[in-house]
């Protein structure tokens, strides 16, 4: 449209142009003619004024969008790399933790393991005294039974 309308006014300032050297070489050149031309010239070169008005406009337009979209891409690729260095940095506290666990888990089933080894020694220690006291029981009851009958037999009334 802008090229279209430059070119319209170059043929037109041409135009007039030639109609102005005919003028000068003879002065029977149509008058009506002449303000025709002159008025289309104003009109043409207030239209293109106007074009390159707004194609400025457009193009500062574009640049402030493009100026906007370089921001927001700088702004992305910044929070990217934010976010992948928290990521790594969160997978590797994660890690320590799973290894701290791991390493707890490990420590508590070794002090379980003491105490039931611990606890099956006092098991053991507990059913011997028991099994010793049931043994002396028996041993005090023969006794008792031998003493009863020996005291019977020394004393038959008694």
């Amino acid at each position: 449209e802008l090229e279209r309308s430059a070119t319209e006014f170059a043929e037109q300032k041409e135009e007039l142009e030639r109609a102005h050297e005919a003028k000068l070489e003879s002065t029977t050149v149509d008058k009506a003619l002449f303000e025709k031309l002159k008025k289309r010239l104003v009109t043409l070169t207030a239209a293109l004024k106007t074009e390159q008005i707004v194609s400025k406009e457009r193009a500062t337009q574009v640049q402030e969008l493009v100026d906007v979209k370089a921001k927001l891409s700088a702004q992305l690729t910044a929070v990217s790399s934010l976010n992948e260095t928290e990521n790594k940095h969160l997978l590797e506290q994660l890690a320590l933790q799973h290894t701290k666990d791991q390493e707890s888990r490990e420590e508590l089933i070794r002090y379980y393991k003491q105490i039931q080894g611990e606890l099956e020694r006092r098991l053991d220690v507990v059913v011997e005294e028991h099994s010793q006291c049931h043994s002396l029981k028996r041993k005090i009851n023969s006794l008792k039974q031998q003493l009863a009958v020996e005291i019977t037999g020394r004393n038959p009334n008694a």
